[in-house]
């Protein structure tokens, strides 16, 4: 492990502070991904990716700093409380994908039981196969049934606004392949 200065650590400055954990994060960037590529499973990479889970605990790391919560006096510490942060976020995602693989599980068998029946519209069909990311999925099923964008944020693990933007941009796929475009 390389050595910061650990007055970068100690100062009680915020930018001294992020400026150490930035310091950390860079300088054993490729050690974090290869520990993360390590532990994330399959119903987590279908949410998530490697730079994705970085990128979480580096945000998360810094609201701890802004928060002045940052109970890390050397790099041991910091390097530690990193891995706590990175296998917390694993732990969140690898439960999102348990829960989109069960949503979508559902969905499936629905989706099965209309085509069985002669219930489903081939317009439906090709809504469905213009939406291949299984989140979008999950949102253009929730909105079907009316639920609010919060509903859905909570459900899905991911910002209000995430959800919004995802569905603005599903909503006009989706009328550009009705309208033939």
């Amino acid at each position: 492990m390389s050595t910061i200065q650990q007055s970068s650590i100690e100062q009680t400055p915020q930018v001294a502070q992020r400026a150490g954990a930035a310091e950390i994060l860079t300088q054993h960037r490729d050690e974090i991904l290869r520990r993360i590529h390590a532990q994330i499973g399959g119903n987590t990479r279908k949410v998530t990716d490697t730079e994705d889970i970085l990128s979480t605990v580096a945000r998360r790391l810094d609201h701890l700093i802004a928060q002045g919560r940052l109970q890390a006096s050397s790099e041991r510490q910091l390097f530690a409380l990193i891995h706590a942060i990175t296998d917390r976020t694993l732990l969140e995602k690898h439960r999102q994908g348990t829960r989109t693989q069960q949503r979508e599980s559902s969905i499936a068998r629905e989706h099965e039981a209309n085509t069985e029946q002669g219930t489903q519209s081939s317009g439906l069909d090709r809504i469905v196969k213009l939406v291949p990311d299984p989140i979008d999925r999950q949102i253009l099923n929730g909105k079907a049934r009316g639920w609010s964008y919060e509903t859905l944020a909570a459900e899905l693990g991911i910002q209000e606004d995430a959800v919004r933007q995802r569905w603005s941009r599903l909503r006009k796929r989706v009328q550009e392949s009705i309208r033939g475009t």
